[in-house]
């Protein structure tokens, strides 16, 4: 599947930001336990 620029920064960016999310999920996390 090709993407165009525009779709592939979008997914790109989408996907970074999940990420910070998920280590921001993970950190509270291990404060908890």
């Amino acid at each position: 599947m090709i993407l165009p620029n525009a779709a592939r920064s979008a997914m790109t960016k989408h996907a970074r930001i999940s990420k910070s999310v998920d280590q921001r999920i993970e950190a509270l996390q291990m404060v908890e336990e």
